[in-house]
Order: structure tokens, then sequence, then C-alpha cells
């Protein structure tokens, strides 16, 4: 999601592409703090 959102930023300038892209990158950073927070919470039990 972050890797899009980059490369939308690059190719979209200044246009509303580079406004989604910010909005996407804001929502790659909250996904990926959610994963940090599930994988160091010692109670959620391990996938197999």
């Amino acid at each position: 999601m972050l890797e899009v959102a980059v490369e939308m930023d690059y190719y979209g300038g200044f246009s509303e592409v580079a406004v989604h892209a910010r909005e996407l990158q804001g929502a790659a950073g909250i996904a990926l703090s959610w994963a940090d927070a599930i994988t160091a919470d010692q109670d959620v039990p391990e996938r197999p």
C-alpha cells in the first residue's frame, strides 16, 4: 500500500492523484501500526 502511494505521489505531481496518494500513505501507516500492535500483544494467539 505504501509503495503504491509513493508511486501515485511521484506520477501525480500536484494533482488530485497526489492528494489521494497522501491519504493512502496515511492509511498504510495506520495499517502497519495495527499489525505491529497485534504482533506485540501477548494475548493474541499465534496462527499456524
